[in-house]
């Protein structure tokens, strides 16, 4: 009996064509290697720290310390600078020791020591944003009771001339028979005159009381809002900055001490601060004990 492959010459030629159709080209773009991604990271994070430093330049300058208004926007504005730093840290330390050049091992170091320093920065503006919350406070209440003061004098003026009016003097606030048909409420005598304006002002003086108190109120609550936030805000990026100093220890020790070789295990930052503490105290680390059956 013939096979079905003698009798079909072309089964064979027509699999192998396939075969070659689903095998990769030699042509094919190798996919791009982790040093290049690396590497291209790395660039990009010190390029935005260059951006970053050069916002916090324009932020700073021109300085104007104990000014509690100046301190308060400077706090504002440099917590809104947080993520663009903390996202080029990232991508610096990307990869830890792996394909690192020369020239980056004193880079990363201070990098490294300032990351503590922009944690303790961020800590610190926790009290000055409420002590600068206090001081502003006091300095828009005074604003507004001037304010009030200022009207309620004027008030008080127009009151004293009013009274000390004489009746020849109000007969022109007194609307001829003519115009009092026009205008309701109108006057009809100077003493009538009289009793209107002066009912006018009480009625602008509570006014102002009021109106400045409501403008005490929606100040106060605009600025406890915005302080909570920047306070949040300050004590969120001062732990993250303090984590990136805690894992970015093998940046400060140097080149040659974290081993990058496959077969060292990675060490758990959390791990490695709880032994430093405890090295701190002097507790010894305890020592599993085997038994020999």
């Amino acid at each position: 009996m013939v096979s079905a492959s003698r009798l079909d010459p072309l089964r064979r030629p027509t699999a192998a064509s396939n075969d070659s159709d689903h095998a990769p080209s030699a042509e094919a773009t190798p996919p791009i290697a982790l040093g290049h991604l690396l590497r291209l990271a790395r660039v990009a994070g010190y390029g935005l720290l260059v951006v970053s430093f050069v916002d916090f330049l324009y932020v700073l300058i021109p300085a104007d310390f104990m000014d509690p208004v100046w301190e308060y926007q400077f706090a504002g504005d440099l917590i809104k600078l947080v993520p663009v730093p903390l996202l080029a840290l990232v991508l610096v330390f990307g990869g830890d020791a792996i394909d690192r050049q020369e020239v980056e091992w004193p880079i990363l170091k201070v990098l490294s020591w300032l990351t503590l320093l922009f944690s303790v920065t961020l800590f610190l503006l926790v009290p000055l944003t409420a002590a600068n919350t206090l001081r502003i406070h006091r300095f828009n209440n005074e604003q507004i009771s001037t304010q009030a003061n200022q009207q309620r004098q004027q008030i008080e003026a127009t009151r004293t001339q009013l009274e000390q009016a004489t009746p020849q003097q109000l007969q022109s606030l007194v609307p001829t028979p003519n115009e009092q048909g026009q205008l309701p409420n109108a006057p009809v005598s100077p003493e009538d005159a009289r009793a209107q304006i002066l009912n006018n002002l009480n009625q602008a003086k509570d006014r102002a009381a009021d109106q400045a108190d409501q403008a005490r109120a929606n100040v106060k609550q605009n600025l406890t809002k915005n302080s909570l936030k920047l306070i949040a805000e300050s004590i969120l990026g001062s732990l993250m900055f303090l984590y990136a100093w805690l894992i970015s220890r093998w940046a400060r020790r140097g080149k040659g001490i974290l081993k990058t070789a496959a077969v060292d295990q990675p060490i758990n930052p959390a791990t490695a601060f709880g032994r430093r503490m405890g090295h701190l105290l002097g507790r010894k680390p305890k020592r599993m004990k085997h038994r020999v059956r």
